[in-house]
């Protein structure tokens, strides 16, 4: 699972500091959105979950570089969600190419 995430008036648009939980069968993860690599490089800014076997999320929790907090219980699996601060999940469609 991927998530995209864009800040809302408070916090960079490209969500740069924000801090992500994950929890899918009974395992959180963590992922932070941070930016840079090198000279002349950079990494995907996307946080990447792996989830094994678990056939759903129990929840998403956003902590934005504004303060705020967010929690979101995603609809599907195998998915690139984006996720706008204060607005949710705004393309719950999206597949991850395999």
């Amino acid at each position: 699972m991927e998530l995209r995430l864009v800040g809302g008036p408070k916090s960079p648009r490209d969500s740069t500091g924000a801090t992500i939980y994950l929890t899918a069968g009974g395992i959180r993860q963590r992922e932070d959105v941070f930016s840079g690599a090198s000279y002349a490089s950079s990494s995907d800014p996307r946080p990447h979950f792996g989830i094994g076997s678990a056939a759903r999320v129990d929840k998403i929790e956003i902590h934005w570089p504004s303060g705020a907090k967010e929690e979101i219980v995603p609809p599907a699996v195998d998915r690139i969600f984006t996720i706008v601060e204060g607005k949710g999940i705004q393309n719950p469609h999206e597949h991850v190419s395999k």
